[in-house]
């Protein structure tokens, strides 16, 4: 049975309003389930697996103990990498819809269409909440148990470390929410070409370069040089993230 060979960074979920690739300001963002909560509907849900209840413990376990918890021995090499394949969003804020796709097609090799994810997992408000994302990813895969993590731009070396952990150990991809302008100068090599005014956006990681410093997003919303699958710095990507709204500097993991 597989076991958790890192700390999975999450604290908080967070209500995002308005997720677009498009020029859409997101309007102010409320605080959502503590961690306690995502390990009962963890572990409270007929559809998640023994296997999936007890990677949901110690990732819980290492997370309340966080502030006593130290990694040792951190892995040189961080590469890592699987074969995600990006499919563009089908509407203007459904990243989170089409981020859901991306991961449940690599994990169950089939899923749902993006108007059926997008049916379960958006409010009346048009917006995918991050409580509601982990859910339905968790629901509908059995090969890990997402938790959505906060952390500091002074964590680069952990941040590699999960990155590798969930894709090698799992073989699953990692969903990230980001500020799209700054993962390039000014947005500049995106298209559409994004502002600071740019809502928060989902993307998938699926893999980054032996020393971590390059990550290999598969972006359903965003365009380089005409693809979806594209590479960014770390310290880009941990900005873009960190960019977001207060509450809502989260990957998952």
């Amino acid at each position: 049975m597989k076991k958790v060979l890192g700390l999975i960074l999450i604290a908080m979920l967070i209500f995002i309003p308005t997720i677009s690739y498009a020029n859409t300001t997101v309007s102010s963002s409320m605080a959502a389930d503590p961690l306690d909560v995502q390990l009962q509907n963890i572990l409270s849900s007929p559809n998640m697996t023994p296997e999936q209840k007890e990677i949901a413990i110690e990732k819980y376990n290492l997370l309340t103990n966080s502030a006593s918890y130290k990694i040792k021995n951190l892995r040189t090499d961080y590469y890592c990498s699987i074969p995600v394949t990006r499919y563009a969003q089908a509407a203007s804020n459904w990243c989170g819809p089409a981020t859901i796709y991306q991961t449940l097609k690599y994990i169950n090799g089939t899923c749902v269409s993006q108007s059926n994810i997008a049916s379960s997992v958006m409010n009346s408000n048009g917006v995918t909440t991050i409580p509601a994302l982990t859910n339905y990813i968790n629901n509908n895969q059995t090969a890990n148990s997402y938790l959505s993590a906060t952390f500091t731009a002074s964590q680069t070396d952990y941040f590699s470390y999960l990155i590798r952990t969930t894709i090698s150990v799992y073989d699953a991809p990692v969903v990230a929410l980001l500020k799209p302008y700054k993962l390039f100068s000014s947005g500049y090599g995106l298209s559409p070409t994004p502002t600071s005014s740019t809502g928060m956006h989902f993307v998938n990681i699926r893999g980054q370069s032996s020393d971590g410093g390059y990550v290999y997003l598969v972006d359903p919303g965003y365009t380089v040089g005409g693809s979806g699958s594209y590479s960014v710095t770390r310290t880009a990507l941990m900005n873009a993230i960190l960019e977001c709204d207060a509450g809502c500097r989260v990957i998952i993991y």
